[in-house]
């Protein structure tokens, strides 16, 4: 995996989730380590060392993100394909 992890990373039923350096939420499968699913983001440039916070909250089918530079919060429904 070549992706800088700039958030928490957070696990719900099988799947884990995190969000990238280049503002891509990705999901993957615990047990199979295959990803499963990814949402890219687009906008200003993720700055890492702005110190903001970016955090990644799941539960069930509902996956929240939050980019703390902007202060934006994004709500998802993931539904696996399983």
């Amino acid at each position: 995996m070549n992706q800088n992890i700039i958030s928490n990373v957070v696990v719900a039923d099988s799947t884990t989730f995190f969000l990238t350096d280049s503002a891509e939420l990705v999901a993957y499968d615990i047990e199979s380590g295959q990803q499963i699913g990814s949402v890219q983001f687009s906008g200003e440039t993720i700055l890492p060392e702005s110190n903001r916070g970016y955090f990644v909250a799941a539960g069930g089918e509902n996956v929240f993100v939050y980019f703390g530079d902007g202060r934006q919060l994004f709500a998802l429904r993931f539904l696996s394909s399983q």
